[in-house]
This record gives structure tokens, sequence and C-alpha cells, in this order.
């Protein structure tokens, strides 16, 4: 039976609609014990006239659902409650391997009670092949286990139905909006999972027991009104404070939640955009988190690997418990990726990462990070900015205590140029370097942009004017991309106005301390490994972008002057090589222009 077509069809692969076919079954289930394995605690069934044309196909199917083993219905209720979240767009569905993992990172049932620590060889120390868990590291079940959001639905229901079949005496609870209570009720009584869903908001807590532990599935920020019935105060304060145009951003409440109102273990889903933020706000959550040593470790999922239709992807955050002793935090990335960065799945066994002692570790997946270096990056919390992307022995800004450093704005004025817009018509024309103006040798040999502007205005602009010497650095879209301007050795006259677009910093040299020429810092900053390490901390999931902060902040190593010198004659081999292909894509040009006059040609002549 095509039960998922027949949905389909029929229009009620919805929430509303698969509650009704699931209360139906949980009803014939008792009604006929001989077909259940257990006779569940039935809720009243879901009585709406919106399907009362439909009444026959959802008996049908209810039928057939309950007619099923638990483990075929089962299957058949995960195909359908994915095709549903798909068909919604709510990207909210985990995947399989996702749930069993969250399942094991919450003190899963999964596990035997009687574990023991296998040996591991320190010498082979990888993401693949994590070590196994310690004996003070292994969780307990837990008492309690609450479940809140509509993301949380399919990791409940697995727990849940662990739970049952080992016979594990541990209270289930879920918490979620209006049209998520009726769905969980309909599927606890389904498969008599005794889940108690709260009649509450997901943060607000009308029990007289806290959870053991706790996990938060919030999805991505939606739009409510202020007024909304399901947004409410509760004991969260004014809920006006997670507005944000309107929009009320449920990770952010989630993550404050965590850290104001639960003492206990939690485990929260958040966004690359809940994290990347920057905070110098001491109640901000994200930086409340970390000064009271709640945060343990915080897993970066590629797209995909968490939720089966996300757009975006996701970090699994570990909030340690009131009662737990405080440690680094650990920063790792569950993805597995192909030679292009491409995502190719997830790491095997990744609910270990978090619960595994430290040993010889490799930096570039992993690593274990102090409060005061997460302080000092204003409590951002992505796991790349903390993890070695580029190649070579450590993070670039972090050299030996013998090398001599200085900060990038102690060596270069920063100028970030403002946006220009037309005023014909006005006397001063000149031209805009945008990055894609920057040749693959960092050379800066047009600028594809027209301007006119009044005089006024022009010296307005007087910082973004650019001079020989200067350094163009992109801080949006191509991130790390850098470009030297050299009007005089491209036959670029000094006088030909040229400014910068709003993506890209104009680093100039401070003249009275000339500690690195302008031809060497070029050179360090268009290194590959460099380059690498901006795109690694960049910010943003569809536009790339960096701080200015992080720009000033960078670490510069200072060469001898001999050392020096040397790479300002590797500057002026790559010029070179940069005069050659500038004079061959000129000749190329013109032969092609040649070419086209040929077709031109009048064929009379």
């Amino acid at each position: 039976m095509n039960v998922i077509g027949i949905i389909r069809e029929a229009d009620l692969l919805t929430n509303v609609g698969l509650t009704h076919i699931f209360s139906r079954s949980a009803q014939i289930s008792c009604a006929h014990p001989t077909i259940a394995n257990d006779t569940p605690k039935v809720s009243p069934v879901l009585r709406t006239d919106a399907y009362a044309d439909r009444d026959g196909t959802s008996l049908d199917i209810a039928t057939y659902i309950a007619g099923l083993s638990k483990d075929a219905a089962f299957q058949i209720v995960e195909q359908l409650l994915g095709e549903m979240y798909q068909y919604e767009g709510a990207g909210c569905w985990l995947t399989s391997d996702a749930a069993t993992q969250l399942s094991y990172l919450i003190g899963s049932p999964l596990k035997n009670d009687d574990y023991d620590s296998p040996d591991w060889d320190e010498s082979d120390g990888d993401l693949l092949k994590p070590p196994p868990f310690e004996d003070f590291y292994v969780l307990k079940w837990p008492s309690s286990v609450r479940f809140s959001y509509a993301g949380s639905v399919r990791v409940c229901l697995q727990y849940s139905r662990s739970v049952k079949l080992l016979n594990k005496d541990t209270e289930i609870r879920f918490a979620g909006f209006a049209a998520d209570r009726p769905l969980m009720q309909s599927l606890s009584d389904l498969f008599g999972l005794d889940i108690t869903v709260e009649r509450g908001l997901p943060w607000e807590r009308n029990w007289s027991e806290a959870a053991a532990t706790e996990i938060m599935m919030p999805p991505s920020p939606i739009q409510l009104e202020t007024d909304d019935p399901r947004v409410g105060e509760a004991n969260m304060g004014p809920s006006s404070v997670f507005f944000s145009r309107g929009r009320l951003d449920l990770e952010v409440l989630a993550l404050r939640d965590a850290v104001e109102n639960v003492s206990c273990r939690t485990i929260i889903c958040l966004s690359d955009g809940t994290l990347e933020k920057r905070s110098k706000d001491p109640s901000a959550a994200r930086s409340l988190i970390c000064r009271k040593d709640r945060l343990s470790a915080v897993l970066h999922a590629p797209k995909g690997v968490l939720y089966e239709n996300a757009p975006d992807a996701k970090n699994v955050v570990v909030v340690r418990g009131t009662d737990q002793f405080p440690t680094p935090v650990r920063f790792a990335d569950i993805g597995v990726y192909s030679n292009n960065r491409s995502k190719s799945g997830s790491a095997p066994n990744w609910s270990t990462i978090p619960l595994s002692k430290e040993s010889k570790i490799s930096l570039h997946r992993w690593r274990d990070v102090e409060r005061a270096e997460i302080a000092t990056n204003e409590y951002v919390l992505i796991p790349r900015r903390y993890l070695l992307y580029a190649p070579g022995p450590r993070r670039i800004g972090q050299h030996r205590p013998d090398v001599e450093t200085a900060r990038l704005d102690s060596l270069f004025r920063i100028h970030r140029p403002s946006v220009v817009t037309d005023d014909p018509p006005e006397t001063v024309n000149f031209r805009e370097v945008s990055p894609q103006d920057i040749s693959e040798d960092g050379m800066v040999l047009s600028a594809s942009r027209g301007l006119t502007v009044s005089q006024a205005k022009w010296e307005s602009l007087e910082q973004q004017r650019l001079r020989s010497g200067d350094l163009l650095f992109t801080i949006k879209g191509q991130v790390g991309k850098v470009g030297i301007f050299l009007p005089e050795i491209f036959d670029k006259p000094e006088w030909e106005p040229w400014s910068a677009s709003q993506s890209l910093m104009i680093l100039r040299p401070i003249s009275s301390e000339m500690k690195i020429h302008p031809e060497v810092m070029f050179m360090y900053l268009s290194a590959r490994a460099v380059r690498t390490y901006w795109q690694a901390i960049a910010a943003g999931n569809r536009s790339k972008a960096i701080s200015i902060r992080d720009l000033e902040n960078l670490r510069v190593p200072l060469r001898t002057a001999d050392l020096q010198q040397e790479i300002r004659e590797m500057f002026g081999k790559i010029i070179r090589n940069a005069r050659r292909r500038s004079a061959l894509t000129a000749k190329t040009q013109s032969l092609r222009e040649h070419a086209w006059a040929q077709f031109s040609r009048d064929e009379l002549e």
C-alpha cells in the first residue's frame, strides 16, 4: 500500500492531517489489542470538520497502520513525518543518523549498561576514529528527559521507544507549540510510549520537578507578532527582547533559556548565524554561557548532516549542568569533506566527541579552547574560528614566543570606503575598483565601475582615493583576496582618480614606522594558508564576510631587513610575470578584434 502517495493525494500530509490519522490508528489499536504488542493509553480522537470529506481515506490509512507490527508501523510513521516536514518546508526533520547520535549524546539506552572501555592507540588520533568513553565521562541514564520544539520530534520518538523496549525507568516529556502537541500526543498513544506532553510553551516550565536532561531544537527565526499567543512572557521576562524587526529569534531565546532557567545538562541545535555574531554585552546569552562556565562543546554539522532539508549548516551545542565540573570548551567539525571541501557525510560516532578525554587529537578537526580565548574573540562560538583548516603546523596568528609580531593596525592604517552614488552631471569623473578587478597575480589593472560626483563630494573621499602602494583587502564575498595598487608599473597615470568599493578595505602603510614593506605584507596576506584562514573564520552562510576587528587584530610576524629584501625580490618576479601576462592579454584581445574586423568587411570589397 502506497501510504505516502495516498495521503499526499488526499491532502492529508499536514500536521493536523497526520495527527487525525495517528489518533484514529491509536484508537483502532486499542479496540484490537491482538494487532498491537501492547495497549497504549489513548487520548480522544482529534475531531475536525476539515477532513469530513476524506474520512474514509483517513480511516483506511489508520486501519492499515494499526494492523502493522510496531517496527513496521514506526518506519511508516517516520517516513510520513519526514515527508510532512519536507512538504511544509519546515526544515526540522532530523536524519536517522543524527537522531541516533543525539540519543547517544543524551545518555542513551541504546548503549549497554556495562560499558567496557576498549584500548585505543594514542598514536592514531583522528576524528574518524575518536577515542572511547573514559570512565568518568560515561553518561548515566537520566531519570527524566525533556524535548522541546518540533525539531526534536524524531529523536524524542526514537529515544522514547528505546526506553520502552529496554524497560528503562525514564520519564519523557515534550513541549512545543499548539500545532506540535496533538501530533506528539497521538504518536505517544499509538506506540504506547507514555510521553508526557506539556501544555505550556517550550520555555514555560509549569512542572514541579526539573528534568535531568533537556533537548532543545528550535527552528530558525520565524515571523511572529509581539501579541501572538505562542510568544508569552512566562519566566523569560518581556518577550520583546527576542524580537528583531518583527521576527522572534527562537534560537537566541532557547540559548538564554538554557543558561538562565535550566540547571541540568542541555543539548541545543543552533544555526551559524546565532553563534557567529560578536558580543561585548556581558548579559548576552553567548557571553553569559561562557562566563558561567556552562559551555561544554560545540559541534559544527554541515548542511544536510543534522536536518534532511535544512538550507544552512547547524551546530550541536552542549551545555553542562550546574553540578558538573567546568572544563575547556571542545570545538569540533563533524563533517566529512572531499578534497574540494564539499560535504560528503558525517564522521561516524560523532556523539563521542564531547565525551572523550583529550589525547593526541588532530587540531584540524577537534580542539579544546579555554574561556579566555573565547572572550578574546568576543564570544563568537563558531567552531571553524578555533580550528585549523589551513596547511601548516599551527594556526595563523599563533607564533613562537621568540618571533616578534605586531598587530596589523599598528603597521597599516585601515580605511573602509563609503558608498558612493552618481551625481550627474557633476564635474569629477573617477573609477571604482571592486574585488573582481583584482587579477590572479594580485595586481589592480582595471576599475570596472565609473562614477561622476561633485567636487565637494570628491574632496570628502580623500581617504579612499587609491595611492601607489595601497593594499586592497576583500572583506565581503571573496574574503581574503588581496591586491596591490601600483599604477606606475602598469602605465596607469597617478593623476587618474581611482577609488575602492565598500567590499574592500584599504591598507595604507604608516609612514612614520615602516616596520614591514607593502610588498612584503602583500606576499604574506596573499599566501594560501592566510587566505584559507580568512575563509575559515568568515561569517555568513550565503555571503561570507569578516569583521574589521579581525583584520585589525591579526598578528603579523616581523622579519629582518635581509629577509624582507629576499621577499621583495620574489615580489619583483611576480611583477615581471604579471607584466608579461598583461602584455599577452592585450595582444590576444587585439588579435580577436582584428579577426572580428575581418568578419565585418563588406564581401563586395
